[in-house]
């Protein structure tokens, strides 16, 4: 049998396909397309009828993909752009009208759950008892979730992400100093009680899940042609990833979108993504993170099985 997954995220649209015939998960596709489904949505409150109509474009091409793999089932979500939307009624009723099929809101719970179990249930990452944290950087909030492989401890959704920060807070390409030290500080301020709970919980190691993380490790590695076999179980420290910001911001998002291993839409977010890591690590007082190709998708996957 093969199971398909859909994530629609406040920056990306993702699509993951398995077959579930043999003894352990194969993967038979995996995708990611920025659709920028929560663009403007921080101000106004609302999906755009544009952003809408482009998710569900891609929507409409991964139920292609999917038909030509023979699906037997599918599982299709929306995150945060979603889920804070007023209009959130309209996505949901154009998606069934579109594809055929339902997508549901995931609250930012279910969404950590998810994130969680995909990352550590299918993760040769982390060992059996292991106390871990996930972080899941999105386009509008960021997931923190610690436990183990047997169980989830605790979990904050906070409303910060790289669309989310990028939006409100950077007016200029590249962001100005001023700029860079505003949203240094609201990350820090908004993940400093979370991140005093996971240290409480001695927690030895984090993982780094979703495309933030994903795209600088392959930044890292240079990868002209994206290698999840690269990316998965890859590290990134905070020296890295300063000194890739610092790369980042010595070149508008243009020339930004040309640095191999970025991921093609995320040039003018990534420095808003980057710095939430960095300042988890700063509060966590870790040198590194552990990145994970394993995330929400195989969550989704997980549970129709």
């Amino acid at each position: 049998m093969k199971l398909a997954a859909i994530d629609v995220g406040t920056n990306s649209t993702r699509l993951l396909i398995v077959d579930t015939s043999g003894p352990h998960l194969r993967d038979l596709y995996r995708s990611a397309t920025v659709t920028r489904l929560g663009e403007g949505a921080g101000e106004t409150g609302k999906l755009k009828d544009t952003a809408i109509d482009r998710t569900l474009d891609v929507v409409e091409e991964y139920t292609l993909l999917m038909r030509d793999f023979g699906i037997s089932r599918v599982r299709a979500a929306a995150t945060s752009a979603a889920r804070d939307a007023e209009n959130v009624g309209e996505f949901v009723t154009a998606f069934q009208k579109r594809v055929g099929f339902g997508v549901e809101i995931l609250s930012g719970e279910h969404e950590a759950q998810l994130a969680f179990k995909g990352a550590i249930t299918r993760s040769d990452l982390v060992e059996p008892g292991e106390e871990a944290l996930v972080v899941d950087v999105g386009g509008g909030s960021t997931e923190f979730i610690w436990g183990t492989n047997s169980r989830i401890d605790s979990f904050k959704t906070i409303d910060i992400g790289s669309v989310r920060l990028t939006e409100a807070y950077v007016k200029h390409d590249p962001p100005t100093d001023a700029e860079i030290i505003v949203v240094k500080d609201v990350t820090a301020r908004a993940i400093d009680e979370t991140c005093r709970l996971v240290k409480e919980a001695a927690v030895s190691k984090a993982v780094a899940v979703a495309g933030t993380a994903t795209s600088l490790s392959a930044v890292k590695h240079k990868l002209e042609l994206y290698d999840p076999e690269v990316v998965h179980g890859s590290t990134l420290t905070r020296k890295e990833i300063e000194k890739m910001i610092e790369a980042f911001r010595s070149v508008d998002s243009a020339e930004r979108a040309l640095i191999p291993g970025l991921q093609p839409g995320r040039a003018d977010v990534i420095i808003a993504g980057a710095l939430i890591l960095v300042e988890t690590l700063d509060a966590l007082d870790f040198e590194e993170l552990l990145i994970s190709e394993r995330d929400t998708l195989d969550g989704l996957i997980g549970s129709m099985l």
